[in-house]
């Protein structure tokens, strides 16, 4: 039975040897690396320098640190990064941007990491799906994993069964993607 890991990610030509061979290269370059695990395989090597192990991927620490760069480096448009902040802005009780169910139902909302963890977290999204640019998908497909444990239910929540999913589930349903403009 096969089941095939595809990541599409951009390879860096930040190494002096390569850069010497190829000034004229793009620093970026899009490489689809498809990688097919087998039960019972034994150990593969791969073009990122990572090793098929049981039908398990495991990266080198070079290359994990690689890929850790590379994700810093994919550009958000200002307009999404201003979405992670409102989503951020909204789980903030009694402040104008709250929404209203984290009045109700949040002791304390997320911190500025949590807007930090949205925009890394979608532009993981975003290399996975093969894009090079985060989207307003990239950050709503996110927001539970990056924000569910960041919110502190109050005692009313906690006696109504009232879940933080739940919450950020009606949170990304309250606020619009496009920011109201100010006449």
């Amino acid at each position: 039975m096969k089941s095939v890991l595809t990541l599409v990610a951009l390879v860096t030509l930040s190494s002096p040897a390569l850069a010497q061979t190829a000034p004229t290269t793009p620093k970026f370059l899009a490489a689809d690396i498809s990688l097919r695990a087998r039960t019972g395989t034994t150990n593969q090597p791969t073009m990122t320098g990572g090793v098929l192990r049981g039908g398990r991927y495991d990266l080198r620490n070079a290359t994990m640190l690689d890929l850790m760069e590379l994700v810093r480096q994919v550009p958000v448009a200002s307009h999404v990064k201003d979405y992670a902040v409102r989503l951020v802005m909204a789980t903030h009780t009694k402040t104008e941007n709250a929404a209203p169910i984290a009045n109700q139902y949040l002791r304390f909302g997320s911190s500025p990491r949590g807007g930090q963890a949205l925009v890394l977290a979608g532009k993981v999204r975003a290399l996975v799906h093969g894009r090079f640019n985060v989207s307003f998908d990239d950050i709503h497909a996110v927001a539970a994993p990056a924000l569910r444990h960041r919110l502190i239910l109050n005692f009313e929540a906690e006696a109504e069964g009232i879940t933080t999913d739940h919450i950020i589930s009606q949170i990304l349903n309250d606020v619009p993607r496009e920011a109201a403009v100010a006449v």
